[in-house]
């Protein structure tokens, strides 16, 4: 019974260093005052790359979104306040293009909604500075 109950900490502890050790924030990618960019987003089992872009107000974003992987992910993006402005499915292998426009700076959230693909770490963010 006792050494069940050492394997089982064991276990657990081991599964929570994996989980936390995934997904922390890549250095950041600055965008250039302009106005409009694509940014080729690749997906891959649990990360997002780049996942962490900087861009000005009033920009728009084309991001073209990869999967690499052989399962199928998302991409959703919310807005500072939470609110969804856009999700999609993004099937395994293939490629998605979506357009965004930022017209309030702020930090926007966005992850892939398939089950355990956020807590992984397949999350990032784009941070939109004032003009």
């Amino acid at each position: 019974m006792r050494r069940r109950i050492v394997w089982s900490v064991v276990l657990v502890c081991g599964l929570v260093l994996a989980v936390s050790a995934c997904g922390g924030l890549q250095k950041p990618v600055v965008l250039e005052a302009k106005n409009d960019y694509t940014v080729n987003m690749k997906l891959m089992d649990y990360t997002f790359e780049p996942n962490n872009l900087q861009v000005y107000q009033g920009a728009t974003l084309v991001l073209k979104l990869e999967n690499m992987s052989l399962k199928n992910h998302n991409f959703t993006i919310e807005d500072p306040e939470g609110n969804l402005m856009q999700g999609m499915d993004v099937i395994a292998k293939k490629t998605l293009e979506t357009k965004i426009h930022f017209a309030r700076p702020g930090i926007y959230k966005f992850y892939s909604n398939k089950f355990m693909d956020k807590m992984r770490g397949m999350k990032g963010q784009i941070i939109i500075i004032a003009r």
